[in-house]
């Protein structure tokens, strides 16, 4: 077991950044002009997200401009949410990290020494295409994913991941005691039991098949879907993916 410990320091970083979630039918040009009306530095949408979520950068050091801009944001009819975006930095995760020998590279070139989880904590000293080394930290913070769960208080300390690929294995040795089951659901009875408009969906469910069975499509043996749910859920026994 992990002893359960903060890992966040006290020290909060605020940035020029305000991060506005748009209204559904909210039209972005309209947001763009009302942030010509604010005087703020810039305008930026998070393109590849698709989520209506915009950053706009107000000048701190002018507290009375930053803090109307904050107010009219929040008052306007096209914003769903508005918030400064903090930074903050975390204390050593090491104890976070499960016990897989490899899951941290050691150096050298040589499959039995490179990071084959390299995705997950990525500290630049694995070799990449054409022996060029990686890029530190370019990884999904699995480390910081797993410290700030670790951080949260009481037992058990649970986490619901959604994930959108292939599909998944659920019967998979290492994901069966750590998949997400739906309490609305009661499986293979062809009713819509929690009414969110999914028959039997109590894994999941299949939106390219349009049917309630998640399991791994993808052609390759290891499956695309499976390997990425690896990273949320799996157990750390050394049985396919770490942790």
């Amino acid at each position: 077991m992990l002893q359960s410990k903060t890992y966040f320091s006290e020290d909060l970083t605020m940035t020029n950044d305000l991060v506005v979630v748009l209204r559904r039918n909210a039209d972005p040009g309209d947001l763009r002009q009302l942030a010509q009306t604010l005087d703020v530095l810039a305008v930026q949408d998070f393109e590849q997200l698709g989520m209506q979520r915009w950053t706009i950068k107000a000048d701190r050091s002018r507290p009375e401009n930053w803090l109307r801009c904050v107010e009219q944001l929040k008052n306007s009819p096209l914003v769903r949410s508005v918030v400064p975006d903090q930074h903050f930095s975390l204390d050593d995760f090491s104890s976070a990290l499960p016990n897989d020998p490899l899951l941290i590279v050691k150096g050298g070139w040589g499959y039995e020494d490179q990071n084959i989880q390299w995705s997950l904590i990525n500290n630049g000293l694995f070799e990449g295409s054409f022996s060029s080394p990686t890029l530190y930290d370019a990884d999904i913070d699995a480390a910081e994913a797993w410290q700030f769960v670790e951080a949260l208080p009481g037992e058990p300390k649970e986490t619901i991941v959604a994930v959108f690929d292939t599909g998944i294995d659920w019967a998979h040795p290492d994901l069966q005691a750590n998949m997400w089951t739906n309490p609305g659901e009661v499986a293979g009875n062809r009713i819509d039991d929690d009414n969110n408009g999914y028959i039997d969906d109590v894994h999941g469910y299949d939106f390219a098949n349009h049917d309630p069975d998640p399991m791994d499509s993808d052609p390759e043996s290891s499956g695309h879907g499976l390997a990425d749910r690896h990273k949320c859920e799996t157990r750390c026994d050394r049985t396919g993916l770490s942790r």
